[in-house]
């Protein structure tokens, strides 16, 4: 008898949640049967009407361009782009060359120095220049690499 009278509540309550009121978030993702504040009541019973405050949509008054200045258009950006990719591969080169001097350089010397403040070489010691000869093989990956 409980489980019938349960099953009732349910159905009756459930039949009132369809008929009742609804509530949905400002985006209109999420929508519940229970009064949220900041969401709007929406009825489940009439259609869902755009905000009145809104304004409508202008109408585009904007005319298109001619196709043979949008294609003119796309010409100049393609040459543009293919420019660009052009000094891009030219600088990539350039250090990739100056990266493999620098290496070479390095192996070859048996002792490295750098210039000091008053321009007298320092000479590393064999970890400084191991790691000097690490770092330059490392630019050499770094601007030789394919891609």
């Amino acid at each position: 008898m409980r489980h019938l009278l349960s099953l009732s509540l349910t159905l009756a309550l459930s039949g009132a949640a369809a008929a009742g009121d609804i509530y949905c978030d400002p985006h209109g993702h999420d929508c519940t049967d229970r009064p949220t504040p900041g969401w709007t009541l929406v009825r489940s019973d009439q259609p869902r009407r755009p905000d009145d405050s809104s304004s409508p949509a202008p109408a585009q008054t904007t005319t298109k361009p001619p196709p043979s200045a949008d294609a003119s258009s796309q010409i100049e950006q393609q040459k543009a782009r293919q420019a660009m990719q052009g000094d891009v591969a030219a600088k990539r080169a350039e250090q990739c060359k100056q990266a493999q001097d620098r290496y070479q350089k390095d192996i070859e010397y048996r002792r490295l120095y750098r210039l000091d403040s008053s321009g007298q070489p320092s000479y590393l010691t064999d970890e400084e220049a191991d790691n000097e000869r690490t770092q330059a093989k490392l630019d050499v990956d770094k601007y030789c690499a394919s891609g």
